[in-house]
């Protein structure tokens, strides 16, 4: 009877001590895990804190200064032995220094984005200052200023971290040079198309010339001599600016030299075909070109050449040959035109 009550005090012991000493050990387990979270949010926040310092991103850097308050909080909690909230805290702080490195790399994409397209205008602002003539013309000078200016501030934008409008800046500059694009190849059109005209000018001027020899007229004469000098004086003069006035100034003297060729052979009914199908050819010019198909470019550059084989046998006395070439410069044109919607 006097062993009971020691093996009730043992037992009584035991039942107090175990779960004191389990109580310890899930208290020395939740501290080994706050720790050891805690310093896995040090080193994300530390990770977020490279990239976002010296960045310029406000909202990476709020987010940041978010996560290290949360982190303090936690260290707080964690040195008054209040492991679950602490717990709680730095996973917290863990999630906004992972927001915080989730905008550096968005912004990093779009730093990227916004560098391409940056160096796509660049490049395209290369290709047209190689393409510009120094006398292109006021109106394509201050359009291409304009774009390089604006796409210098586009850069700016980029440097001061403002990607949004660096981006919207530098497509509109893109889009701007692309017009400038169109416009020059319309100018480059229109200059050989010039070229053309001048040559065949220049040939028939030769030609005409052959034929008032045999003529003898004096007035022919002075007509050719006036249609020369004008020539000369007309390629001296020429430059891009000033498209109009050389055409008009080609058609005078194509007039000019048709009259000599009446005065030496007469007024004849081819003479008068040529003289309104060259009219109607310089009419539709612009408007097949400007139409971009093909096809009827293709007819028109077709007509010309049959045109100018026309004025060509005419002069040569050959009305069989230059009839047909009339006619066919004619169908060429009509078919032309209509695929240009003309």
């Amino acid at each position: 009877m006097r062993k009971l009550p020691k093996i009730f005090i043992l037992v009584l012991l035991v039942g107090l001590l175990v779960p004191s000493l389990l109580n310890a050990q899930q208290a020395q387990q939740a501290r080994h895990r706050f720790e050891q979270e805690f310093r896995n949010t040090n080193e994300v926040i530390n990770h977020a804190r490279g990239l976002i310092t010296g960045s310029g991103l406000e909202r990476g850097s709020e987010m940041l200064k978010l996560a290290e308050q949360i982190q303090t909080q936690a260290r707080n909690m964690g040195m008054s032995r209040n492991f679950v909230n602490g717990l709680k805290l730095t996973f917290s702080a863990r999630d906004k220094a992972k927001s915080a490195i989730m905008i550096n790399r968005q912004a990093s994409e779009n730093e990227n984005l916004v560098r391409r397209q940056l160096e796509k205008t660049e490049k395209l602002l290369e290709r047209i200052r190689s393409s510009i003539s120094t006398d292109a013309g006021h109106r394509i000078e201050s359009l291409y200023n304009t774009a390089y200016n604006n796409q210098r501030r586009a850069r700016e934008f980029y440097y001061n971290h403002q990607l949004r409008p660096a981006l919207k800046l530098s497509r509109q500059v893109e889009n701007t040079l692309n017009r400038l694009i169109e416009r020059l190849k319309e100018m480059n059109g229109n200059l050989e198309r010039l070229r053309n005209r001048i040559n065949r000018l220049e040939n028939k001027i030769i030609r005409v010339e052959s034929m008032i020899e045999d003529c003898g007229n004096d007035r022919a004469g002075q007509i050719l001599n006036e249609v020369k000098n004008r020539f000369e004086n007309m390629k001296n003069r020429q430059n891009n600016r000033k498209l109009e006035g050389i055409e008009s100034r080609l058609r005078s003297m194509n007039q000019h030299l048709n009259s000599a060729i009446e005065i030496c052979q007469g007024t004849n009914f081819q003479t008068e075909q040529l003289n309104r199908l060259q009219f109607e050819m310089e009419k539709a010019a612009a408007s097949i070109r400007e139409s971009g198909n093909k096809q009827a470019q293709k007819l028109f550059k077709r007509a010309e050449k049959n045109l100018e084989k026309a004025e060509r046998f005419c002069l040569a006395g050959d009305s069989e040959a230059c009839a047909a070439n009339i006619k066919a410069a004619q169908i060429s044109l009509r078919k032309a035109k209509k695929l240009a919607g003309i």
